[in-house]
């Protein structure tokens, strides 16, 4: 399914986005729980339309996870945190063919082989990605890791 309607932002049901080449331009495929569909945006431009209309830029998301965890490397970004939505790239943001998954959504995962991990979700669907274990371990822990700091600052600021 091709959607070429600029309404969409990534909401809640979302389980994770990834980029496919489409006629040699980079286009997002939305997996959410219950549908998948196209969209004829990047993946990262998905992202920052959707921080801005959960009123803030990808930009201070990224400077806000980077004083948090104290790294600039594969950084997760909150996109939504009354909902608890938080996205981790499985490689560098500005990377072509990138995706990202929804911490949120991810009951367990396993190694395939030594270059693929399989991903079981909180709706009981699995699916493959290419990534090592050890690098989705460490990007899973860096997105856990913000939730919490960031949830322990919302806390100390309203003591």
């Amino acid at each position: 399914m091709n959607n070429t309607h600029n309404e969409y932002f990534i909401r809640p049901e979302v389980m994770f986005i990834k980029a496919i080449e489409c006629r040699g331009k980079e286009h997002t495929i939305v997996v959410e729980e219950k549908r998948t569909f196209e969209l004829t945006v990047k993946p990262l431009d998905l992202i920052k339309k959707s921080c801005l209309a959960y009123g803030a830029t990808y930009d201070g998301r990224r400077k806000a996870s980077k004083l948090l965890l104290a790294t600039d490397k594969k950084l997760p970004v909150i996109i939504d945190h009354f909902e608890g939505t938080y996205l981790f790239p499985l490689a560098s943001h500005i990377r072509q063919g990138n995706l990202w998954i929804s911490l949120s959504k991810v009951e367990s995962f396993s190694k395939i082989d030594s270059k693929q991990v399989s991903i079981l979700f909180t709706n009981g669907q699995r699916f493959s990605f290419p990534i090592t274990e050890r690098s989705l371990k460490n990007q899973h822990g860096k997105a856990s890791r913000l939730k919490i700091k960031l949830k322990q600052q919302i806390h100390d600021l309203y003591r």
